[in-house]
């Protein structure tokens, strides 16, 4: 039985540069009772501890757009592993599992740290240790297209992977350490204060004020073969050198006052889709090449070195 190892890195351990994170109320106002609920539960999640990556619509709208990019045989293995769930269904789990006590350890696979002023990621640099969500994205599709798994191995792989490719194209999932990311900036987003981190996660998104399926729909039904051929990179490491270079260039760029609006709000969005339309194209580049790979090629097709390290080292002992 393959053991899936744990890591002893503590999440975001770098020092604060800006103080607490910020606590956000609300995205922004409104006469209509109906949004006024709609943001008043997005607010809740805004509120929750920690990153969350793209909360839960976000991801969502990634696996269901995977989902419609998955070959035959892909879709077939994968409904012998999931069963009676869908992939929409599992993407959340591994933030709903990120703080019990028995799957602690996996925290520090949610993003990647990566220096100001840097070109991009760099594993040696950045990852030593393998304890980040690039080389979890490696492991975790490794140990998916391992055959050989146990299947309860498999599942869980399946679970990460669903959910870390849509964590490492939200672009402050691969941001300064110094500020946590973006949850040490404390924002104000049309009048009400949140910290940026969770401003990309969800308050951003659930400011369209579309529903997850429709989103997906809309979105997916926008991807054409230019699309495809631009997204067609398997390797995470340079994902995360797009998800950086648009936090400095996007998340980031803020008046230094931290005031911002819907000129913010409308720069920003169609990088949103953008990154959700990718991952979602990615993700289901990663399941094909797990669970149906070129004939006599095994799954060799997804496993690109990153920029400089390669596969992840061995973790320290379990906890």
């Amino acid at each position: 039985m393959l053991i899936v190892e744990r890591s002893t890195v503590t999440p975001w351990e770098a020092p604060s540069e800006t103080g607490g994170g910020g606590r956000g109320s609300r995205c922004g106002r409104t006469s209509s009772r109906r949004r006024q609920a709609r943001v008043s539960a997005t607010m809740l999640l805004l509120c929750l501890p920690g990153a969350l990556g793209w909360g839960r619509d976000g991801h969502r709208i990634v696996a269901e757009i995977a989902s419609r990019h998955l070959t035959v045989k892909a879709r077939e293995e994968l409904n012998n592993l999931l069963k009676d769930e869908r992939l929409p269904d599992v993407s959340t789990w591994a933030d709903d599992v990120r703080n019990e006590a028995a799957y602690r350890w996996s925290a520090p696979l949610h993003y990647v740290n990566i220096p100001k002023d840097a070109e991009g990621y760099d594993a040696a640099r950045d990852c030593p240790k393998g304890a980040c969500v690039v080389e979890a994205v490696r492991k975790y599709r490794d140990v998916l297209a391992d055959g050989k798994a146990a299947a309860p191995d498999r599942i869980e792989a399946l679970k990460f992977l669903v959910h870390f490719v849509g964590d490492l194209h939200q672009p402050l999932h691969a941001g300064y350490a110094a500020d946590r990311g973006g949850n040490d900036i404390t924002v104000e987003f049309l009048g009400e204060s949140m910290n940026l981190h969770a401003l990309w996660d969800t308050g951003l998104l659930s400011r369209t004020g579309k529903m997850w399926p429709h989103y997906a729909e809309e979105l997916h039904q926008r991807i054409n073969e230019e699309n495809r051929k631009a997204w067609s990179s398997t390797d995470p490491g340079v994902w995360a050198t797009e998800s950086y270079r648009l936090a400095v260039s996007h998340a980031y760029a803020l008046p230094q006052d931290r005031r911002i609006g819907e000129a913010y709000y409308e720069r920003n969005r169609p990088v949103i889709e953008d990154r959700l339309s990718a991952a979602g194209v990615r993700l289901a580049l990663m399941i094909n090449g797990a669970l149906d790979p070129p004939p006599g090629d095994g799954a060799a097709g997804t496993k690109t070195p990153s920029d400089a390290g390669g596969r992840p080292a061995e973790p320290a002992t379990p906890r």
